[in-house]
């Protein structure tokens, strides 16, 4: 592989059982709910049902239109994708993945304002870990200005291995030329709670 990129990603790892995501959840509503008195308790407890009812009214809805096997509307499309496939689906998938080692240079773009180890992907790797810092956070990454410098340092990246890239009877056309290697680019959405 000529090019292996990885932005901002954390390294996956088992998601945590339900119950114990349970358990969480109450214990920091316990903790806000006893920072707060009187009505700014009462306000919290009411959002906190509000927002709750919110959330499974919508899954119920995306749950309808998949039995009916139609695209749920444009408001309700981005709630289905983050909350429902990417929260659920997505979540699972990474908590059973396990890197394999790699036997080559890994370059990493890593957000300046994230704080994410790099020593468990640096240990599936047998050669080094590249690190390129981009400004931002994981998101701001992946919006101006942040994605022309994450666009620049990823299209340096390339051309330099590209230079380095040993050529293999794998990467010719029958004219001997050398074919250029698609990127490989790893990147995974952070989910974040609004």
């Amino acid at each position: 592989m000529a090019f292996l990129g990885i932005i901002d990603t954390v390294f996956p790892k088992p998601r945590k059982p339900i119950i114990e995501r349970l358990r969480l959840s109450i214990l920091d509503n316990w903790y806000a709910l006893c920072r707060l008195t009187g009505a700014a308790r009462m306000r919290y407890l009411a959002q906190t049902i509000k927002a709750s009812a919110q959330w499974r009214l919508k899954a119920l809805q995306c749950f309808g239109y998949h039995l009916i096997r139609r695209k749920p509307p444009p408001e309700l499309l981005e709630f289905y994708i983050d909350e429902i496939l990417f929260d659920g689906g997505f979540a699972k998938a990474q908590g059973r993945y396990r890197p394999l080692p790699y036997s080559g240079v890994v370059h990493y773009f890593k957000a300046a304002e994230n704080r994410n180890g790099l020593g468990e992907w640096q240990a599936v790797t047998d050669r080094r870990l590249l690190l390129h810092e981009i400004p931002g956070n994981h998101i701001s990454i992946m919006s101006e200005p942040g994605l022309a410098e994450l666009s620049r340092s990823i299209a340096a990246c390339l051309a330099q291995s590209a230079t380095t890239q040993p050529q293999s009877s794998q990467n010719k056309k029958s004219s001997g030329k050398p074919v250029p290697l698609q990127p490989a680019v790893v990147y995974q959405r952070t989910a974040w709670h609004r």
